[in-house]
């Protein structure tokens, strides 16, 4: 659901004004709203604006935090949440054994990903049942229907039912443009049971929560890039072989599919279809590819990398990364003078015996790639000495 904070507070005190909270709906002087830090999400929004009468000795539900605020400074689609359920209020005396009711909310909104298995039951209910039904159909709401009975000992006081663990569905703000629209979801309880054997024992009026989700500012939620095209030599004996690792990242909010492109010049080497990136992880992939100079002519090559534009996407400069480059020469001519002579085979005979990570590793002089100097690059200059192009 979409629109301002002010119609949703005033969809809340029109809520709670029929049962007399506080009469003709005006809001409390001075009893507005407070923000605290917390760790899990940059500000959670408190509000003392609903206080339901409580009679003593009357047990009531409550979700809390009874009121969470996500703010427009971040994109905080996907992100999960704890809301907790506990029973407030229960008087020792009165032997609660059960409980039944329903969560609603708006699963367009907020979702409890993985269903059942992101609602967590107290310990101390030994038999429970728990159904979560997400139709995500945006003019219908969505329900948690939670039984709990046979309490491991008496409860008192405040006792916790349940956590629920939500994850945010939907945030608007692409393009970011400032906007007084939000998303939200009321999280209401109805259905509410309470039982001490099999008698029902009087409720009080639940608490009503809600969730607000803010339109993303400051950064588009669609952004994918190219992050890194990396491989280890500047030079390469034409018909061997050359490993590019090509890093691109997600850095939006959705998950996105694309397509890779690596280049020599501009020459397609290998085009990798239909990638899928996560979202909301700043996610990044990397996507190894082989390069075969055999049919490639001698000469300077400058490696580069596109990642496919995804749609929606503000700022696709970085969609595309030029890696370095590279020259195709004469097998054993390591240092790319065009000629295979006395300097190519000393090179390679300073650095026999070397493996990669020692001081003397030389890529370039490791000519069949294989992680070592030995023998088998020292033929390949001695071979070709004195040929050129």
């Amino acid at each position: 659901m979409k629109c301002s904070i002010g119609d949703i507070l005033q969809k809340f005190y029109l809520l709670v004004n029929p049962i007399g909270y506080y009469g003709e709906g005006k809001l409390p002087k001075k009893k507005l709203i407070e923000l605290v830090p917390i760790v899990t999400f940059s500000w959670i929004m408190v509000s003392t604006l609903y206080i339901p009468p409580v009679v003593a000795g009357t047990p009531f539900l409550g979700i809390y935090p009874l009121h969470s605020f996500f703010d427009e400074s971040t994109v905080w689609l996907g992100h999960a949440f704890n809301e907790d359920i506990v029973i407030n209020d229960v008087d020792e005396a009165l032997g609660l054994t059960g409980a039944s009711f329903t969560l609603t909310y708006n699963a367009t909104v907020i979702g409890i990903v993985g269903g059942n298995a992101n609602v967590t039951m107290d310990l101390l209910w030994t038999t429970f049942a728990v159904t979560v039904s997400e139709n995500l159909d945006p003019a219908t709401l969505d329900t948690v229907n939670i039984s709990v009975s046979d309490p491991a000992s008496n409860p008192s006081g405040n006792v916790h039912v349940a956590t629920i663990r939500f994850t945010v569905m939907t945030q608007a703000g692409n393009p970011p443009t400032p906007s007084s629209d939000v998303d939200y979801s009321f999280l209401e309880f109805s259905n509410v049971f309470l039982y001490h054997d099999a008698s029902e024992v009087p409720a009080g009026t639940s608490l009503l929560g809600f969730v607000i989700v803010e339109p993303v500012l400051g950064g588009p939620i669609f952004e994918v890039s190219v992050v890194e095209v990396a491989f280890s030599k500047t030079v390469i004996g034409q018909g061997y072989c050359l490993l590019i690792n090509t890093t691109v990242a997600n850095f939006g909010a959705f998950a996105a599919t694309v397509n890779i492109t690596v280049s020599a010049n501009d020459t397609v080497l290998e085009i990798a279809m239909g990638i899928t990136l996560p979202g909301c992880q700043d996610y990044e992939a990397c996507f190894i590819m082989i390069w075969n100079t055999t049919d490639f002519a001698r000469g300077n090559y400058t490696i580069n990398a596109e990642v496919s534009e995804i749609p929606g996407e503000v700022f696709t400069w970085d969609n595309f990364l030029v890696g370095g480059s590279i020259c195709i020469s004469i097998p054993g001519d390591v240092d790319a003078d065009k000629i295979v002579d006395l300097k190519d085979v000393y090179a390679v005979c300073k650095a026999y015996g070397s493996l990669i990570g020692d001081s003397r590793y030389n890529p370039d002089l490791d000519i069949n790639d294989d992680g070592r100097i030995d023998l088998k690059d020292y033929c390949v200059p001695t071979t070709n000495f004195g040929k050129g192009w």
